[in-house]
């Protein structure tokens, strides 16, 4: 399969991710791919938009990178919506999902003797506004509305021919973040207190260097160590890499070597957790060294943090981003928008 056209649309869900790939094959057949849903509320912005921007009530591929309600809650809403108004709700075809009830045994855990209850438990993740994901997904497969897979690297791994390219995390990388997930997690503190630019470029290496981000520690959420990510392999040979909320850890445990050296120097990037310098390090950004990067934020200061910001610009990056609610739209060969004006950089 060829992509010669194609789109990304960054829907401005506030600190949430929900973003959109469209791309058209070599018979001009077009395909829709749904990365994470936002909250619950988003859910209907996401139908919307697909109803009336692509035309269409069909979402050939959803992705939930992984288990927090901003990734998932919108995905609730778009599968109760399925079963409860099929006439008029947008469809979906595949889901890629990770199931930590697959990974977690009686044996891994302490206080539980049966399997049932140990993965009922590790699912709970999944619940929100009364559903559980997980749940929705089995049902609507049961009545052939919809397929569903796990995705890891060293498992079921690409989709379209290998225009979708799984990265990460690779099985036993996800077992071990599993065993780890909460139910309710302490709040945390994502925004750096002296939150300034400070990085600057060591002449001999090239390489840009912040103590702020060196400082600032790896984020302590196993659910969004666990993230999927994934390249978008289109045939220009631009590549795009999405990220979930992953961090330096979930890079650092690819399983192949191959898959590291494929993200250096990529085209274009999903910022991880909405800039928080929890989940970019100098490691990171010197490696992978965006030419373009996308942010899902509302504001400084609410996970997003001016050392990632500044960081990102002093290696060449042109950073935007869908603060205010804005959507933004990256595109090649496909018509403009005549609603669609240019956005400024960060």
């Amino acid at each position: 399969m060829n992509a010669t056209k194609y789109e990304i649309d960054m829907l401005g869900v506030g600190a949430a991710d929900a973003l959109l790939v469209r791309f058209f094959d070599e018979n001009d057949k077009a395909y829709i791919i749904l990365v994470d849903a936002g909250n619950y509320c988003n859910g209907e912005t996401i139908a919307k938009f697909v109803k009336e921007r692509y035309n269409t009530f069909q979402i050939d591929l959803a992705i939930c990178t992984h288990c927090d309600d901003d990734h998932f809650g919108g995905f609730i809403f778009l599968l109760e919506d399925m079963k409860n108004n099929p006439q008029t709700s947008v469809d979906i075809k595949k889901f890629l999902i990770n199931d930590p009830g697959l990974h977690i045994t009686q044996n891994d855990v302490k206080y539980y003797q049966n399997l049932d209850n140990v993965r009922k438990e590790a699912r709970f993740v999944y619940d929100g506004h009364g559903n559980n994901l997980l749940e929705l997904i089995w049902d609507l497969s049961r009545k052939r509305r919809l397929s569903y897979s796990e995705a890891f690297s060293d498992g079921y791994n690409s989709e379209f021919d290998g225009l979708i390219d799984i990265l990460g995390p690779s099985t036993e990388y996800y077992r071990t973040q599993a065993l780890l997930f909460r139910n309710d997690l302490q709040p945390y503190d994502y925004a750096i207190v002296d939150d300034s630019e400070d990085a600057y470029e060591i002449p001999e290496t090239k390489n840009i260097y912040s103590k702020k981000l060196d400082e600032a520690g790896s984020d302590p959420s196993h659910h969004n160590k666990s993230s999927i990510i994934f390249l978008f392999k289109p045939d220009d040979e631009h590549y795009f890499l999405f990220t979930g909320d992953a961090d330096e850890d979930s890079f650092s445990n690819f399983k192949y070597q191959c898959d590291v050296d494929k993200i250096k120097n990529i085209y274009w990037m999903k910022i991880p957790h909405h800039g928080s310098a929890h989940n970019m390090s100098n490691n990171m950004i010197n490696h992978i060294r965006p030419s373009i990067a996308y942010v899902s934020t509302e504001k400084y200061g609410h996970y997003l943090d001016k050392s990632v910001v500044g960081a990102l610009k002093k290696i060449g990056t042109s950073i935007y981003s869908t603060k205010n609610s804005v959507n933004i739209w990256h595109h090649h060969n496909t018509p403009d928008r005549e609603d669609y004006f240019p956005v400024e950089t960060l």
